[in-house]
């Protein structure tokens, strides 16, 4: 990268990539944060993706964040509508034990 920016926002972009395409942009995106330093903002609807990315996740709604943590910590006693309703999803039987499945970057 020939600029070295401190801050990098991304905002959705992950829209439209096939899986293939997706994991391999997310593997340069923690390469470019470990090497370089710079600070991640990635805004997305899907929690899994952020915390691909990163260990701890803020919910944002109506402009503010109301909760913020690690993924796991939020799906165990969330706060927000948002989370509230990705947990009722979560705890449909057919994705039982897929919930909290994503890799992390060490």
């Amino acid at each position: 990268m020939a600029v070295r920016p401190r801050l990098l926002l991304l905002d959705e972009p992950f829209t439209g990539l096939d899986l293939v395409l997706k994991n391999a942009l997310l593997e340069q995106l923690r390469q470019l944060s470990q090497q370089l330093g710079t600070t991640l903002v990635l805004v997305s609807h899907n929690p899994f993706d952020a915390n691909s990315i990163s260990a701890d996740v803020a919910v944002l709604e109506a402009g503010s964040i109301h909760e913020s943590g690690s993924l796991e910590q939020l799906h165990k006693r969330p706060r927000s509508q948002t989370l509230q309703a990705w947990k009722n999803e979560t705890q449909s039987p057919h994705l039982q034990g897929v919930a909290l499945l994503s890799p992390k970057a060490k």
